[in-house]
């Protein structure tokens, strides 16, 4: 339900624990069922996680107003998705700031 997904949004949980925690499941179940797919989804799940949060926010299901959210999670992920969304909302974030962690 993405109802419950946007909910995370307002967690102090980080969002690199999620992103972590979904590609090692995805790459068990690969392990276990040997589908190429999962092992699609293990390496390539934080992009997932970033196209979903796109499509939740071009529907209108999660709220635009927690910009802070978005510039933590973007200094966290380097989201290019998020780095767009803070210019287009007129915060340009120091490039300096970005951890050298990316998904």
């Amino acid at each position: 339900d993405l109802r419950n997904a946007s909910s995370l949004n307002r967690q102090v949980m980080d969002v690199d624990y999620y992103i972590a925690m979904g590609g090692a499941a995805y790459a068990q179940l690969h392990d276990a069922v040997n589908l190429s797919v999962f092992a699609e989804l293990a390496s390539g799940f934080a992009t997932f996680v970033d196209i979903l949060g796109e499509i939740s926010e071009n529907s209108a299901l999660s709220s635009n107003t927690d910009f802070l959210r978005d510039y933590e999670v973007w200094l966290r992920t380097g989201s290019p998705r998020l780095i767009k969304k803070l210019k287009r909302n007129g915060i340009l974030p120091a490039r300096n700031n970005l951890s050298t962690r990316h998904h």
